[in-house]
């Protein structure tokens, strides 16, 4: 990408060239031409210094953009069709939060429309729009450092292959015998990928259409108790994804289905409990942060009463016991963020008396035991005065330090 500072009409005042790869392009093999609008396409060119709440004239771009083929394989003997019918600038939709050709980091986006059409070959082919950009761009602060390049612009190649995969998956999802379930799957393994690239808002997209496309689904007689987990995990994971983005308000309505999902799948011959009391665990977090107490009450509670229901594996008694423990103690917690202290003060009694069973069993780990009721009293108990109780856990603590 190349920027060039410019005097251009107000209120223009930088020109970039932009290269845009949209690699992977791909269609099934049966002689028909097939549309593919993809929107959004996030591209290299991030306006320095954008402010979302500016003056929207200030975010008009005029633009220039024209594709070519950059790579084609294909077996021999074979009729192929590679077309660009349209690219250029995004044109928002309703509904879809943005008002111009720039994402609220201020990066530009690429519309483009394309036909494709294989005959019984095999093949792959990259296609690259090159964009003249005519834009503004904010003066930067005299003195100031130059920006270092943002993760949204870092990371544009994998945004647009995420966008590319997503549009194929739309595809994949009309078509009848469709694995809704595997392809929700995967499309959460692809969210959970722009995550950890640090691409939140990116993010959302192949999760809430992994969300969006189980809910639709209606599943074939056997296969009931596998979509209503993958459901509620979708559910949950597009919870996690917008409360990344700064989305905490569409984020929050998302709770009680997912809880919902959870305790009926739990409920269900041949659940795997291990994994719905795993679930219900890690949920507790992004509850918290989005302010949902009481939800994450509803997910302690979820995760006790399937750790309840567990019978331990040869060998992993022990490690049950303080699970066991753990999990009463982190109820006690979130019973005490919702002023629930009626029902705190009976849940931490039996919670440091199962400590104490934990560490008299011949190869207990103490120090664990030990560390978990310093913890219950300084963190959860005495911050809600709970003197007595706070007390009766550093005693034991105190005790097992001694005996051990």
């Amino acid at each position: 990408m190349v920027r060039i500072p410019i005097k251009g009409p107000p209120p223009f005042n930088m020109v970039a060239v932009v290269h845009t790869r949209l690699p992977g392009l791909v269609t099934p093999a049966d002689g028909n031409i097939r549309r593919l609008q993809i929107r959004g396409i996030p591209t290299a060119l991030r306006v320095r210094g954008f402010d979302p709440g500016a003056d929207p004239a200030l975010h008009e771009a005029r633009s220039s953009s024209a594709p070519s083929v950059r790579m084609l394989q294909a077996s021999d003997d074979g009729d192929f069709l590679v077309a660009c019918d349209a690219t250029g600038q995004h044109q928002p939709m309703p509904g879809s939060g943005l008002t111009t050709c720039f994402d609220d980091d201020g990066r530009w986006l690429l519309d483009a429309d394309t036909a494709n059409m294989a005959d019984g070959v095999i093949w792959a082919c990259a296609v690259e729009v090159t964009s003249w950009v005519m834009f503004h761009e904010p003066a930067a602060v005299a003195g100031a450092p130059q920006p270092a390049p943002s993760a949204a612009e870092e990371g544009s190649s994998l945004a647009t292959q995420a966008r590319l995969l997503v549009n194929h998956y739309r595809d994949y999802l009309t078509r009848p015998g469709a694995d809704f379930v595997q392809a929700g799957r995967e499309l959460s393994q692809l969210s959970g990928q722009l995550a950890a690239a640090h691409l939140p808002r990116d993010a959302v997209a192949p999760q809430q259409m992994a969300t969006d496309a189980l809910a639709a689904f209606q599943p074939p007689e056997g296969g009931a108790t596998e979509h209503v987990i993958a459901l509620a995990e979708a559910r949950h994971n597009l919870l996690v994804r917008l409360f990344e983005s700064g989305m905490d308000a569409q984020a929050a309505p998302l709770a009680e289905p997912a809880l919902s999902g959870y305790r009926t799948y739990a409920e269900r011959e041949g659940a795997d409990l291990f994994r719905v009391q795993r679930d219900f665990a890690e949920f507790v977090k992004p509850l918290l942060a989005i302010g949902l107490a009481d939800a994450a009450l509803v997910a302690q509670r979820g995760a006790l009463s399937v750790l309840q229901r567990m019978v331990p594996s040869a060998g992993g008694e022990l490690e049950h016991e303080i699970s066991l423990a753990e999990a009463r103690h982190n109820l006690v917690a979130r019973l005490l963020d919702v002023q629930l202290v009626a029902e705190a003060r009976p849940t931490a009694a039996a919670t440091i008396r199962a400590y104490q069973d934990y560490a008299a069993r011949p190869g207990a780990d103490v120090e664990r035991a030990v560390r978990n009721l310093r913890e219950l009293a300084s963190v959860v108990l005495t911050p809600a005065q709970l003197t007595d109780l706070a007390a009766q856990a550093d005693d034991a603590a105190d005790s097992l330090q001694l005996r051990g």
